[in-house]
Formats: structure tokens, C-alpha cells, sequence
């Protein structure tokens, strides 16, 4: 299942695709983004990880620019340093 790492004011946020509706105003707003927003940084998350498995060890992360555009790229990570996020696990919005 598809996970995106938000980068935003309140630290690193992990959102999985099955959690998107529940996402509120509130999270929203705490986020700096409109849900039109952060369907876009999905969509372009999923297509960032085309073709990557398990082992490749990455996500996509959205991080906001100085002059406020979101971007996505992908992220490596390590089972031995961010266990929750590679495990059954999952964080929450």
C-alpha cells in the first residue's frame, strides 16, 4: 500500500493511501495544503515508486519549497533505524 511522508510544520507525518479520507480540515490545515494538494502528491508519489519493491528501501516524501510549491521525491530508509515504517506497523495522519 502506498505511503507518503509529509515534511511539514508539526515534523514528519506518514500518511498510507487507504487513510485519505479520513484526513481532516484540521490535519489539513496543519499540513499547509489543500486535499487537491495532497491527492496531487499521491498521485505523483505512486508514480515515483513504479517499478520499486521492498527491497529497494525508499518512500516518497513531500516537502514544501521556499517559495511554497510542494515536491516529491524519494527517500531511502533503513529497517534498522525506522523499524515502524517498514513493518506491519504503520503510522497514522
Amino acid at each position: 500500500m502506498l505511503e507518503l511522508e509529509i515534511v511539514c510544520n508539526e515534523g514528519f507525518v506518514l500518511i498510507r493511501a487507504d487513510q485519505l479520507a479520513s484526513v481532516t480540515a484540521d490535519d489539513l490545515r496543519k499540513f499547509g495544503m489543500s486535499r487537491e494538494q495532497l491527492q496531487k502528491l499521491f498521485a505523483e508519489g505512486a508514480r515515483l515508486m513504479q517499478g520499486k519493491t521492498a527491497a529497494d528501501r525508499v518512500r516518497p516524501c513531500a516537502a514544501q519549497t521556499m517559495d511554497g510549491t510542494w515536491k516529491v521525491g524519494l527517500v531511502r530508509y533503513s529497517a534498522v533505524t525506522d523499524p515502524p515504517l517498514d513493518s506491519s506497523a504503520k503510522g497514522k495522519a
